[in-house]
């Protein structure tokens, strides 16, 4: 790995169209749908761009389809974000989305208990790095030597069916959070290999194999291989 930069710091879905329809105007909502958003697009990216027309409560974002969907603390900031966009095109992560507000009041999915904002189980201990412009292999080895500073590692697993992304499961939310501030927006690589990083909903990472794509550092996959093939001998 060469240097790292310091980070630069910057459910039920809808069914709307791709662009604002006069016949169809929802009523205002504290929730607001964005469309067009680069398959990129980060939770951070959102926060750092919409920030300013009010507290956001919540995101959920569906890359997919390159939707969100954000819900504000007040609704006038929903109004305004909405009629902001329709004077004035917003782009984040380089491209322009289009907002409209939602058909839900208010955010509710799985995750949610009744003594529990959901906050907590939206932001476990896994992080989700999202790479970025990858010139480089990205192995577990990387991924563990850019987050190990700050704190233990249980698990890593790397995927690469939709760009390059890595799992991290860290042992303590302070660590992960500490992680989260320091490498968003970095790049593992000079020039390259950029981080964009988000908390992920999964609290636990299944691991099959140690290997350059996932690793368990809790558990010793050779030794337990070892006993086996030593007891079916006998």
């Amino acid at each position: 790995m060469s240097n790292i930069a310091p980070p630069t710091k910057r459910m039920k879905t809808d069914s709307s169209s791709p662009s604002f329809s006069v016949a169809q105007k929802p009523s205002p909502s504290f929730v607001v749908h964005a469309r067009n958003l680069s398959e990129y697009t980060t939770e951070s990216d959102l926060r750092e761009t919409l920030d300013r027309f009010g507290i956001i409560e919540r995101i959920i974002l569906m890359p997919r389809k390159r939707q969100a969907l954000i819900q504000f603390e007040e609704i006038t900031s929903s109004i305004n974000l909405v009629n902001e966009s329709a004077r004035n095109p917003i782009t984040i992560a380089g491209s322009t989305c289009f907002f409209n507000y939602s058909l839900n009041q208010k955010l509710v999915n799985k995750y949610e208990t009744s003594e529990n904002n959901g906050e907590e189980a939206c932001q476990g201990i896994v992080l989700c790095y999202t790479v970025q412009n990858a010139l480089y292999p990205i192995t577990v080895d990387v991924i563990n030597t850019i987050s190990s500073a700050f704190g233990q590692i249980y698990r890593i697993v790397i995927t690469k069916k939709n760009g390059v992304q890595a799992l991290v499961e860290f042992a303590s939310r302070d660590s992960a959070e500490k992680a989260k501030e320091e490498l968003d927006n970095a790049d593992i690589y000079s020039g390259c290999c950029t981080l964009k990083i988000d908390f992920s909903k999964i609290n636990t990472l299944k691991v099959s194999r140690n290997d350059q794509d996932q690793w368990d550092y809790t558990r010793d996959f050779d030794s337990q291989k070892n006993t086996f093939a030593s007891n079916t001998k006998r």
